[in-house]
């Protein structure tokens, strides 16, 4: 007598393997030997698990069941879903990384701006900003910028050269900052394209600036960017 089979006056049955952790070809051959069928009733991502392995399966391992019997396949999806970026900015830490976790992210680590003490103020994905509503695959780790509790703090202004004035928004956004378009720098030849090619303060001369200030910018053709002469002198400064 086989060691998986057992007999009974009302027939044969058989005893249903342990297909947890092995892969959809080996557990199908391991049921086709069995004389079981199978179907995969569903899919699920988990990121320790390979790529079509078999999560759990019902009836589980130990029972007994008839030949011909359907066995039903819960799979490990090749690649992660994509889900959308829930809103982090403006709530404390702790509620952030429990929105991450509840959501199936992770959180990668923190990095200090002044504004309220230990709330979020930028959120990033792959060193980006990420807006709300965007895509990221599940278990993504998301970057918090969060508030140092002071607000008087002072630090060189962000460069902007080269950024549109929306990419220049997301930047200023994770140091609390804010914009102000001056308008343009001379004469521009496609201002649906123009960038940042002035800015005040510069982030090279040795006016520093807190949370809250405003950064005033000109736009222009990329090849008008030019680096102010402050930049030189800072440097020497310091040397």
């Amino acid at each position: 007598m086989k060691a998986l089979a057992v007999y009974t006056r009302h027939g044969k049955y058989i005893e249903v393997p342990d297909l947890s952790g092995l892969s959809f070809d080996q557990a199908k051959e391991e049921l086709e030997k069995r004389d079981l069928r199978f179907h995969i009733m569903d899919s699920s991502y988990v990121e320790e698990k390979q790529p079509h392995e078999v999560l759990f399966h019902t009836p589980a391992a130990g029972e007994k069941v008839k030949k011909n019997r359907t066995i039903y396949l819960s799979i490990n999806m090749t690649t992660a879903p994509r889900i959308k970026m829930p809103k982090l900015v403006d709530n404390s830490l702790k509620n952030a990384q429990n929105i991450l976790r509840l959501k199936g992210l992770k959180y990668g680590g923190k990095t200090i701006r002044p504004f309220k003490f230990d709330y979020v103020v930028g959120q990033l994905y792959n060193g980006k900003p990420i807006e709300t509503g965007e895509e990221v695959p599940q278990g993504a780790k998301i970057f918090l910028i969060v508030g140092s509790g002071t607000g008087s703090e002072k630090f060189p202004a962000p460069s902007l050269y080269g950024l549109t004035i929306e990419d220049a928004e997301n930047v200023l956004k994770e140091y609390s900052l804010d914009i102000y378009p001056m308008g343009f720098d001379g004469e521009v030849t496609d201002s649906m394209n123009a960038v940042i090619v002035r800015q005040s303060p510069s982030p090279y001369s040795s006016r520093m600036v807190t949370f809250g200030d405003v950064i005033e910018v000109w736009r222009g053709d990329a090849s008008q960017i030019d680096f102010p002469n402050d930049s030189v002198n800072l440097i020497d400064s310091i040397h």
